[in-house]
């Protein structure tokens, strides 16, 4: 059936659908502002506190995840997402399939009209917020009057981490790493390597710049462990002041 000229425009592509565990929160406070996050199992069993993707995506982002041809590509970017309909919505008072999502600059995906919430007036702080997935778990950050930023990664050994770790790290990383010791070398090298990916995701400057030297930890920028990720997983959060002065 034909919908009526002027209706919503919510009514789901086919996808396969995609079921999250119960979102598990935690938060910080960066620059006096409160910045919460929240992880997810993509594709965990049917239970108590699970969400369903269809019940929260848009028709674009259906009609987006059909063209993934990658199963495991398709179901991150319809968890990653799904979870993060459903923070913006509790935020912005509205259902998940309504949230206006577009592509930023360097393809960060970002909330239309700058991210201000109706309910709170044009002259609120923008809502910011940012989505990361990697194996079957998914994370967003959200915040108010900040940057964020944020990566997931599963704790893999890696052949190639030195020599990744002699292009990208710091000296000062570098070292630390030399100083580690074997057992806690992998958790340590993708507790470095998150923490710049979220920066450079906060940033909006891309992989591109993930080499570059960070400014001092504390000045305009913060970092945060995510607290409830798996053991086998490393995650990290990063706040940035937005005053153009710092």
């Amino acid at each position: 059936m034909t919908a009526p000229p002027g209706a919503p425009t919510t009514t789901l592509a086919k996808a396969p659908e995609v079921l999250l565990g119960a979102p598990r929160a935690d938060s910080f406070t960066a620059f006096g502002r409160r910045v919460d996050i929240w992880v997810a199992e993509i594709g965990a069993p049917p239970g108590a506190g699970r969400l369903g993707s269809g019940e929260l995506l848009s028709r674009a982002d259906a009609e987006r995840a059909a063209r993934i041809a990658a199963p495991g590509g398709r179901a991150r970017f319809t968890g990653g997402r799904a979870l993060a309909r459903w923070v913006l919505a509790g935020r912005l008072g509205c259902l998940p399939a309504e949230v206006s999502i577009v592509t930023g600059p360097g393809g960060r995906p970002e909330l239309a009209g700058g991210g201000r919430s109706p309910a709170h007036g044009q002259a609120s702080e923008r809502i910011d917020f940012n989505v990361s997935h990697s194996g079957n778990q998914v994370a967003v950050v959200l915040a108010r009057g900040l940057r964020v930023g944020i990566d997931i990664e599963r704790v893999v050994e890696r052949d190639s981490a030195a020599d990744v770790a002699d292009r990208v790290f710091s000296v000062a990383e570098r070292e630390l790493l030399r100083r580690t010791p074997r057992a806690a070398y992998p958790a340590r090298w993708y507790r470095i390597w998150t923490t710049r990916e979220a920066y450079v995701k906060a940033r909006g400057t891309g992989l591109s710049g993930i080499t570059a030297d960070l400014p001092a930890l504390g000045t305009s920028w913060l970092a945060h462990g995510v607290r409830g990720v798996p053991r086998d997983y490393a995650a990290t959060a990063v706040a940035c002041r937005t005053d153009p002065r710092v």
